[in-house]
């Protein structure tokens, strides 16, 4: 009877959906009806509320695979305290359809049913090397280079290498305080890339000869300096010294893009991936091939311990067709190419996609779509510009409310590009052309590119591969400054900063428990490390879990570590392959993550 009565008050508090299911859940992934899942990939499902682990003892979660059976795997309450985690004790089977029951138990015989939905994994599965390859053709203007040894300047003193890049200085009255964060790129052969944060008269207080091509140098809002690297397809976080502290990159197998990292004020950042994937293309275009390769896109939040809570796919929400001037045909489809990402005045976030021609507003709690700008897909009426933009880059939000973005212009007739800012209603569904700005004569960038909105009003325009670089425009639409690199040398973007050497970052602590990050390289031969955050020193103790949920090792048994980031290294080669957790005890807290061993 008590059961019952709990169920009854459940129904009132919480309303119900159409199958009758309580509508506790916001938001899950993978997405009803999914294809395309990676073997790899989590189960997550975040609740409108915050839960207690009472209550998340209280969850039961059932997987079952046509092909694999019952699924086994452990749930996780993760920082949010609203979003749950489901690990899986082994990959999912190729083809392999899972249907996924989410139960709250109420008594050891009476329970809930929460959610209930279905996915499908992927039937052929890329090889990480294959994939990398797709990624990088698609890449292509932002090639790495041959590995380079790395050296490191700080401020004006001495000469400059004869490898750094060559900054002309065309145009220099009066520009907006701050520095220039960029980085070179180019598919030539002799280009060996820099970071360099730059004066106006074109001096770097900084820069540092890297390794492979670098993407996305800037500051973020908590002081951090972010880029990705083509070497280790990571985004890095650098403090006020230059040292990298931190960090980024995607979950649930994909591998991070290398478009974009936005770091947010709770401390989550938000990324994109690619996603190739094997595509029948013969039952969707006529003269499709059978085996294509079509390359979704993702947008992923990753807390600061590195997991996902929250995921988006394009393959739940854009149909292939829907992408412009893109031969469907052929071998190797990118019908997406996501590459920026936004926050709205309410949260919600803003992609967009070049190949869509596109700007997608997303619902960041539930992951649905709330408007499409632009493409074959457009919802709006544009006011004062008759010719849209085309393959765009770079939208962002004005501190003013409006919207700006670098045009490509790729299929405008003829081809050229300029910046952009739109008035957007979204009630009227109206987007009203208030300002561009174009060169003259015309520029033509067909890749690349950028425009941002500085505190004076002044707004800077990234050029990407044109015989521009790098420009800055005042309110009366006067170019103030503008430097050019040689030809051929290119940036994915140029950002100024209001940047002050020595600057400190204000990073986000975790004031209530240690943060225990995934474990790098994973899946990993023989030898990994693992990296534990303490909120002030502690004594430590690191076990190793086999699926049993047997101790099989004992890395670090009651010693003491300061406190910050500890690295730990772990050999492994006298274990065999599989899944195993690592767990770690200190001050009271436990955090347990999961790693695999590959032979």
């Amino acid at each position: 009877m008590i059961p019952a009565i709990i169920a009854i008050i459940f129904s009132l508090i919480f309303p119900v959906t159409s199958s009758g299911q309580p509508n506790y859940i916001d938001y899950y992934y993978p997405a009803n009806n999914s294809n395309y899942v990676l073997p790899v990939s989590n189960i997550s499902f975040t609740f409108r509320f915050k839960i207690s682990e009472n209550f998340r003892n209280n969850l039961e979660l059932t997987l079952t695979g046509e092909k694999s059976g019952k699924i086994t795997g452990r749930l996780n309450l993760l920082r949010n305290e609203r979003t749950v985690n489901f690990s899986p004790d082994k990959f999912f089977i190729n083809g392999d359809e899972i249907s996924v029951k989410i139960y709250y138990k109420i008594s050891v015989k009476d329970k809930i049913l929460l959610k209930e939905f279905s996915f499908t994994i992927s039937e052929k599965i890329m090889s990480g090397k294959e994939s990398a390859g797709i990624v990088d053709a698609i890449n292509s203007d932002m090639l790495p280079v041959s590995e380079t040894t790395t050296g490191l300047t700080k401020l004006n003193s001495g000469p400059l290498p004869a490898t750094f890049p060559f900054i002309n200085i065309t145009t220099n009255t009066n520009p907006a305080r701050g520095k220039i964060f960029c980085s070179n790129i180019s598919p030539l052969d002799s280009n060996i890339p820099y970071l360099m944060i730059l004066e106006n008269n074109g001096n770097p207080v900084f820069y540092r000869r890297m390794k492979a091509t670098c993407t996305d140098f800037k500051e973020q809002p908590n002081g951090l300096l972010t880029y990705f690297t083509t070497g280790s397809r990571k985004f890095y976080g650098m403090d006020s010294t230059y040292t990298i502290i931190d960090s980024f990159y995607c979950g649930n197998g994909y591998q991070n893009d290398v478009h974009e990292l936005r770091l947010l004020p709770d401390g989550n950042a938000l990324l994109l991936a690619m996603d190739p994937q094997v595509v029948d293309m013969s039952k969707i275009f006529p003269g499709g091939k059978t085996d294509a390769v079509v390359v979704g896109a993702i947008i992923q939040e990753i807390d600061q311990d590195k997991n996902v809570v929250f995921q988006w796919r394009s393959w739940d929400h854009f149909n292939i067709t829907d992408a412009e001037h893109i031969d469907l045909t052929a071998s190797t489809i990118d019908y997406v190419h996501a590459n920026a990402l936004e926050i709205d005045y309410d949260g919600n976030i803003l992609l967009s996609s070049r190949h869509l021609s596109e700007i997608t507003k997303i619902n960041r709690e539930t992951g649905k779509i709330i408007w499409r700008l632009g493409g074959k897909n457009n919802q709006f009426t544009f006011i004062n510009d008759s010719i849209g933009f085309s393959y765009q880059h770079a939208i962002r939000r004005t501190k003013s409310g409006t919207y700006t973005l670098f045009d490509n212009g790729n299929y405008h007739t003829p081809p050229f590009s300029r910046a952009v800012e739109y008035k957007i209603d979204d009630y009227e569904k109206t987007a009203k052309l208030i300002w561009e700005y174009r060169n003259s004569p015309l520029s033509f960038s067909p890749a690349l590119g950028y425009v941002d909105r500085l505190d004076n009003g002044n707004t800077t325009v990234s050029w990407g591969m044109s015989d521009h670089t790098f420009s800055e425009i005042n309110t009366l639409g006067q170019k103030v400054y503008e430097f050019k690199f040689n030809e051929g040398i290119y940036s994915y973007r140029i950002i100024r900063n209001k940047w002050k050497e020595n600057k400190p970052v204000q990073q986000q602590r975790n004031a209530e428990g240690i943060v225990a990050y995934q474990n790098f390289p994973n899946p990993f031969n023989s030898n990994t490390i693992f990296t534990i955050d303490l909120p002030e020193k502690s004594v430590l103790s690191l076990k190793i879990y086999n699926i049993l949920g047997e101790v099989v090792a004992l890395v670090v048994n009651d010693k003491f570590f300061n406190a910050g980031k500890n690295i730990i290294r772990f050999d492994a080669s006298g274990f065999s392959s599989g899944v195993y957790f690592y767990q770690f005890i200190a001050g009271g807290d436990i955090r347990t993550n999961k790693m695999i061993i590959l032979k």
